[in-house]
């Protein structure tokens, strides 16, 4: 099912691809970081912040951790929203806690 989402989420069809998700979801099937890293990206190109702040904060919940591509599509979507202030500050936050596992 993954590879649905991420074919949705490429074609532009947020909505169908966060409905998949859902599914996964109610399923008792987990989305993994890359299917949440995707999902906020799009999110963050659609120019919709608080959808992606969404979904890392249930990613967070769910205990995905985050890995060097979810935090460049946090640095990345801020920067791109000219919110070069959050993605500095951000970026501080993170170097100080768990919250990023580098590979």
């Amino acid at each position: 099912m993954g590879l649905m989402v991420f074919r949705d989420m490429r074609k532009g069809d947020v909505a169908h691809g966060e409905g998949l998700v859902r599914k996964m979801l109610k399923d008792g099937l987990l989305p993994d970081s890359a299917i949440y890293t995707l999902i906020i990206d799009r999110h963050f190109k659609r120019g919709d912040m608080d959808r992606a702040l969404k979904y890392l904060s249930e990613m967070l919940a769910r205990g995905i951790r985050l890995d060097i591509v979810t935090y460049g599509a946090f640095i990345c979507g801020l920067c791109a929203g000219d919110k070069l202030e959050g993605a500095v500050e951000l970026r501080i936050i993170w170097s100080r806690t768990d919250y990023l596992r580098i590979i």
